[in-house]
């Protein structure tokens, strides 16, 4: 019976360590991810057109949903950084589409309608993302 107390006394001393070292591991992604949303933030506001800001304004997004949502994890809030993953997904999926419309109507204005289908495979890739991310049951 004694060897029953020290094996869940050792498991539970084990995770509290695993706990620190995952909590360790996250404020270290919260530093790197503070840099990289600070660059970004420098890079957008001394933009020279709009057009450098619309392609820099879904990775400055991205990289501040990853950074609160190490943030939430630190914080051992779950949901929240269920949600901000979530969001984080959200967002890439809109720059993802929007990259293949682009590459549709450019492909279609210039008369090479067969080539569309290039992009189906990531048209395909992009719906399953969203019943991965969204509507799978876990």
């Amino acid at each position: 019976m004694k060897k029953n107390k020290k094996n869940t006394s050792e498991n539970i001393e084990e995770e509290k360590t695993e706990g620190v070292i995952i909590k360790i591991i996250n404020f270290i992604r919260v530093i790197s991810l503070a840099f990289v949303c600070g660059f970004l933030i420098y890079l957008f506001t001394i933009a020279a057109d709009s057009f450098t800001r619309i392609i820099l304004l879904p990775f400055l997004l991205c990289a501040c949903c990853l950074f609160w949502q190490n943030i939430a994890m630190i914080k051992n809030n779950d949901l929240m950084a269920e949600k901000l993953g979530k969001v984080y997904v959200l967002i890439f999926l809109l720059y993802w589409f929007g990259m293949i419309g682009f590459g549709a109507y450019t492909m279609i204005s210039d008369g090479e309608d067969l080539m569309v289908l290039v992009l189906l495979p990531f048209i395909l890739a992009g719906f399953y993302v969203i019943y991965d991310t969204f509507f799978k049951k876990r």
